[in-house]
């Protein structure tokens, strides 16, 4: 998701992750329901590599910023951290690039239904949320034992990330990614 609206982005970093998204939301339900589900392993496969293939050409932003973040300050997996990163980053972001975040929630089989760019966004950030929670994980940051009143700190650490200066919108100040943090605590 991230590549999509990534400042670097390019046609072919767009082509693999909007790609990689689309197989990634079909067949990752389907490999958790059936992990010997071997066509849907082969799309998942695929899937994570263009992601990977699309994450390594692009810089980050805001979501993989906060991951490394919640990562170095607070010990959370990094997989898990970003899980319960993801809709908040879309959400947060969904006013600066709306239309790239529109062309993920059609990857991930949204219909437009008269939507604007901005509504397809924040319906993207929504179904994904929806599909971690439909998979298990954790969404929220008390779910994996981080204490509210880390996020100070986690706040401060942010606004040090290179990642997250790089993201399409600005995090402006300390208060600003206190609230960014408090949605998803």
């Amino acid at each position: 998701v991230e590549a999509v609206y990534s400042k670097t982005r390019n046609p072919l970093s767009t082509a693999c992750a909007l790609r990689g998204i689309k197989l990634v939301s079909k067949a990752l339900p389907v490999c958790v329901e059936d992990g010997q589900n071997l066509t849907a392993r082969s799309e998942l496969l695929e899937g994570a590599h263009l992601a990977g293939m699309a994450l390594a050409t692009v810089r980050m932003g805001i979501h993989h910023g906060t991951g490394h973040v919640l990562g170095g300050t607070a010990s959370v997996p990094h997989g898990i951290a970003n899980c319960i990163v993801l809709p908040h980053a879309m959400r947060f972001n969904a006013d600066a690039v709306p239309e790239q975040l529109a062309l993920v929630a059609e990857a991930m089989g949204i219909q437009r239904d008269g939507r604007s760019d901005y509504e397809m966004a924040l319906q993207a950030a929504d179904h994904a949320q929806a599909f971690i929670k439909q998979l298990n994980m954790p969404y929220q940051l008390h779910q994996v034992g981080v204490e509210k009143t880390l996020l100070p700190q986690l706040a401060n650490n942010l606004l040090l990330s290179k990642a997250v200066m790089s993201n399409p919108k600005p995090l402006a100040s300390e208060n600003q990614a206190l609230a960014y943090l408090t949605e998803m605590w």
